[in-house]
């Protein structure tokens, strides 16, 4: 961190960085195992203050403008966080002995004001209930603000402390000093974060579905900023190749959403839920070998989420099947006559003709645009030889070539191929492994066999 102020530049180091809104004053509270010990430095002067008995804790809380801070329990900082029994609350003035100002059971949150003469804190008086309290240092007063047994979840005042922001679950309530408590904002959905404005008129909210909202304090109107966004972006490995699907998990999709590899647009040839399909572009070949950034984005927000993503040097096969099922994972397939699928219900007669999904086998024989169902007339195969087999019994792990399948571009599917195989006569009942390869790039899958159900 390098801060400037009077001309003189500072440089040193931590993970868990504040300045005071004055910005004379900086505080490092990183974990001492990864950081120098606690400290607080003076900017105008460049003198450092220790806090050698100061648990490190990410904190939220502001720093007053003469270097105050509050911790709690012979210095554990009371920011954000689980409550362990925090008992004492304590200030902790640049240069000066820390100053006990409140003991009471489990302090879950306390906030100081810019100008350290409010001190604002949640404690349990109770199991399972709570109190709000303002504390003023100078005077030692206290005043009880609010208590009932909702956890609050965070507190925030204002610049000046006539007004204070607390979180609940789903309900976001202000204090006034003038007028007292009112019920800003109550979603069903819930909160997970806010933010009350220098001057306490305007709260800035996210909720759980990942609306972001700019509520007016005087007049409780609500306005959405942006559309709903999601909060993750973590991919589901599928055979990453140019023209094959990938599938990245979101925490909240909706239509606008937009995928981008490098400089190229990712189709999202299906959305169900939180899960999208996107098609590698099949002029993505220069980023093969390597890693790439998926960046997901929206119009309609500006927000950006990012996830690494390998893109295979050379085909790789991948089956679609069932993940989550018990026994491992299950082939996706249909029985010959398309009319059902493969289940364990119904599992795949020896000698009769399944077929089954991959995507993963590189380009076909005939050239298609990113996005592009295969238009049929004639079908698209794919230029790599996939050869596949069945296990004869899964605990020897012996296969049955079943040589060179039928394989087409699957009709009405982007990124996908059909493959077409027939299951040996002689072929044990019970749940057997498929194995299809390109090279030594393989996939496997399990698949129920045995008699017609009845």
């Amino acid at each position: 961190m390098h801060p400037t102020r009077n001309g003189v530049s500072t440089i040193f180091y931590g993970n868990q960085l504040r300045l005071s809104r004055n910005d004379r004053f900086a505080f490092n509270s990183g974990f001492p195992s990864l950081s120098p010990a606690p400290n607080m430095r003076d900017l105008d002067t460049g003198t450092v203050h220790n806090f050698p008995s100061v648990l490190s804790r990410h904190t939220r809380n502001a720093i007053s403008d003469e270097g105050t801070i509050v911790t709690t329990e012979a210095g554990k900082l009371a920011g954000i966080g689980d409550p362990n029994d925090y008992e004492q609350v304590l200030l902790t003035p640049f240069g000066k002995p820390l100053q006990l100002i409140f003991k009471g059971r489990n302090v879950h949150f306390a906030a100081i004001t810019p100008q350290g003469k409010s001190v604002f804190l949640v404690h349990e008086s109770s199991p399972d209930f709570y109190r709000l309290l303002e504390i003023q240092p100078e005077s030692g007063s206290q005043s009880l603000l609010w208590e009932g047994t909702a956890q609050p979840l965070n507190i925030q005042p204002s610049h000046d402390g006539q007004r204070l922001l607390m979180q609940r679950k789903d309900q976001l309530l202000l204090w006034e000093r003038q007028t007292g408590w009112k019920s800003l904002a109550y979603l069903e959905e819930g909160f997970s974060e806010s933010l009350l404005s220098d001057n306490g008129s305007v709260v800035f909210a996210i909720s759980q579905s990942n609306r972001y909202l700019r509520i007016d304090n005087n007049t409780n109107e609500s306005t959405q900023l942006y559309a709903p966004f999601p909060s993750y972006l973590s991919q589901r490995s599928f055979g990453a190749y140019p023209g094959s699907l990938i599938q990245f998990s979101t925490g909240y999709s909706e239509p606008s959403l937009v995928l981008r590899l490098g400089d190229f647009v990712l189709p999202i040839v299906k959305s169900e839920g939180k899960i999208l399909d996107v098609q590698i572009p099949w002029e993505a070949t220069p980023l093969t070998g390597r890693q790439s950034i998926a960046e997901l984005s929206s119009p309609e927000s500006p927000f950006v989420l990012r996830e690494s993503v390998f893109i295979e040097s050379t085909p790789r096969p991948w089956i679609f099947s069932d993940s989550n099922a018990s026994f491992g994972n299950l082939i996706i397939a249909a029985q010959e006559d398309f009319a059902s699928l493969v289940t364990l219900a119904h599992p795949a007669p020896p000698g009769s003709t399944i077929h089954f999904w991959v995507t993963g086998l590189g380009p076909l024989d005939q050239s298609l645009a990113t996005g592009q169902k295969d238009p049929s007339n004639p079908v698209s195969r794919p230029i790599a030889q996939l050869s596949c087999g069945i296990s004869i019994r899964d605990d020897l792990g012996l296969f049955v070539d079943l040589g060179q399948p039928l394989v087409i571009y699957a009709p009405n599917l982007v990124g996908v191929y059909q493959v077409d195989i027939t299951i040996p006569r002689f072929t044990a009942s019970g749940l057997r492994s498929i194995k299809c390869a390109l090279g030594f790039n393989e996939s496997l899958a399990r698949i129920p066999v045995g008699p017609p159900a009845n």
